[in-house]
């Protein structure tokens, strides 16, 4: 999995994070999280400060909780 860019919308409470998980580059898969989401599947206790200053492995492991629990977004081209 490659994260190719996210964004914290602190005034949404909304994490934005575009992201690959194939060999073919120009495929990307787009997740938005809530605060709540995040909150409940990052594995360790956090607070929105976390997330706002967070990096790609926050990121990876953020994801890779989730997606236990839920489907990947759908492909689309960029």
């Amino acid at each position: 999995m490659e994260i190719v860019e996210f964004y914290y919308d602190d005034t949404e409470q909304v994490l934005d994070i575009l992201f690959t998980d194939s060999d073919n580059e120009d495929l990307y898969r787009n997740l938005k999280l809530s605060l709540e989401d995040i909150l409940s599947y990052y594995p360790l206790i956090i607070e929105e400060e976390d997330v706002i200053d967070c990096d790609q492995d926050f990121i990876i492991e953020l994801l890779e909780e989730y997606f236990k629990d839920n489907s990947l977004p759908e492909e689309e081209y960029l």
